[in-house]
């Protein structure tokens, strides 16, 4: 619920109606963000075996009439609605790099056009050297995940270019975990 109590405080959501917490397990993001943001609706997306957790979590919480769920699956495109923004957060990493394209590719379909796409998790440094928090993630995901890895700024910033998102940016947080936020176009 941490990181999604942080981004609010680190970007305007004040526009935001609806937001898409894709790929967001147990729901916390969602959650997180919900309760500094009250004004905005958030849905969890994620595979079909993952909701119960999810569901049960909101349940626990509290937070049933401003969280819901949906099945979800990026890879294949099987996205239902479009949404003011999306985020998706410490996930990207466990795909090897044709998925990691083909997710970005898949989920601009879900951003509604002006709104905004928050990748937020480990991102190495195009020189695949830094920041140290990233190159320990990197060795794991590699290790745990069949192609999973720690991606750099520039393919990031590839992916989205190629999906059609604009006006890219990385920011870094203060637990090194990176944001990379794309807009897609009106």
């Amino acid at each position: 619920m941490a990181t999604g109590r942080i981004l609010p405080t680190r970007y305007d959501f004040s526009a935001y109606r609806t937001l898409l917490d894709l790929g967001g397990g147990s729901g916390g993001l969602a959650i997180g963000v919900t309760e500094e943001c009250p004004h905005i609706h958030a849905t969890v997306g994620d595979l079909p075996e993952v909701l119960a957790i999810a569901q049960r979590f909101i349940a626990e919480t509290g937070a049933n009439d401003r969280v819901s769920v949906m099945a979800a699956d990026v890879l294949s495109g099987s996205i239902n609605g479009s949404f003011d923004a999306v985020v998706m957060c410490n996930f990207i990493q466990v795909f090897s790099q044709d998925e990691a394209r083909r997710a970005i590719k898949n989920v601009i379909k879900a951003v509604e056009p002006g709104g905004k796409l928050y990748i937020v998790g480990r991102v190495l440094d195009d020189d695949h050297l830094s920041p140290a928090s990233a190159l320990n993630s990197n060795l794991f995901f590699l290790n745990i995940y069949d192609g999973g890895q720690a991606h750099t700024e520039r393919q990031h910033l590839e992916w989205s270019t190629d999906a059609g998102f604009e006006s890219i940016k990385r920011d870094v947080m203060p637990d090194g975990r990176s944001v990379i936020v794309a807009r897609r176009p009106l």
